[in-house]
């Protein structure tokens, strides 16, 4: 037999063995989130303070509805009429709030407290206050493929691409009550077009980038329809210096040589991918603000 003060020896070491096996149990669930470095999305009953801006992206709709109280310090990296894009170390995100009633601008250093919500499309901030800090350099940007843009996964962040400018629309955005119409290049790239909203340029100014290769940065939105699934993605461009033409167009598109529809579709090592072509021919059908089918004597193209 076992004198009862080595039972209780043994009973304690029992109980020290099983506290040290739940600890190890504890700390290896605890582990990949404290190695990572972000903290997940908070309980319904969480009162913590966001001071990240990755960390309102990492809400669901419904958390985010929650109004959690946010603290960001970060730089403006986009200002309409109404709201802006901010950027801080760990992501960008959608600020809905009147920048320039805020008299706010692309670079400033801000710090802003607000609350979470996701009325449409993704999380955001509301109901801001603001401190002005003075003046930072813009984030390094994200040079991104239209598959990257199209993910959803790069929403609200500063960013860069590279294309030719293929046209100059009125952009508009329903902000109820009123409508945002803007002038927007519509840049191709590969894979896709994106919307560059230039609100600080005249129509008339940015059809002089027709035809351009340009490179362009901005902080990326999405276009949505009303059920909130992404149909496409926009730029927004703060100004001129996030704007820069790398090959310039031909100042007068009809001194442009004309080519043959077969010479177009042929095999041709000098030929202009991307850009504009000069054709001459017969139209045979229009397709309002979409296509053109134009015949020659050598064939037919739309």
């Amino acid at each position: 037999m076992i004198p009862s003060s080595s039972k209780g020896h043994q009973r304690y070491r029992l109980c020290q063995g099983a506290g040290h096996v739940m600890a190890m149990i504890i700390l290896a669930l605890l582990t990949p989130r404290l190695a990572s470095g972000r903290v997940g999305p908070p309980t319904a009953t969480s009162t913590r303070l966001f001071t990240q801006a990755q960390q309102v992206r990492d809400l669901s709709a419904e958390q985010a509805n929650r109004g959690y109280p946010v603290r960001l310090r970060g730089a403006v990296t986009f200002v309409d009429d109404f709201g802006f894009f901010f950027q801080d170390a760990t992501a960008g995100i959608a600020v809905m709030a009147s920048g320039r009633s805020h008299d706010l601008q692309a670079g400033q250093f801000i710090e802003l407290e607000g609350v979470t919500e996701c009325p449409d499309f993704a999380p955001q901030i509301s109901k801001v206050r603001i401190r002005h800090l003075g003046s930072i350099p813009l984030p390094a940007a994200k040079r991104l493929t239209f598959e990257r843009l199209a993910s959803t996964e790069e929403d609200s962040q500063w960013a860069e691409i590279e294309g030719i400018v293929r046209a100059v629309v009125r952009d508009e955005i329903s902000v109820p009550p009123a409508v945002d119409a803007t002038p927007a290049l519509r840049v191709a790239v590969s894979g896709g077009d994106v919307l560059a909203r230039v609100p600080w340029m005249s129509e008339a100014e940015a059809a002089r980038f027709i035809d351009c290769r340009v490179r362009v940065r901005g902080a990326v939105g999405a276009i949505y329809n009303q059920r909130n699934m992404w149909v496409g993605v926009r730029l927004f461009v703060p100004n001129g210096a996030q704007l820069k033409i790398l090959e310039p167009a031909s100042s007068d598109p009809f001194a442009i040589p004309a080519q043959s529809v077969f010479s177009v579709l042929s095999f041709n090592l000098r030929g202009s991918c991307g850009h504009r072509i000069r054709l001459q021919g017969i139209v045979t059908l229009q397709r309002l603000g979409r296509a053109l089918y134009v015949n020659d004597e050598t064939g037919s193209i739309t």
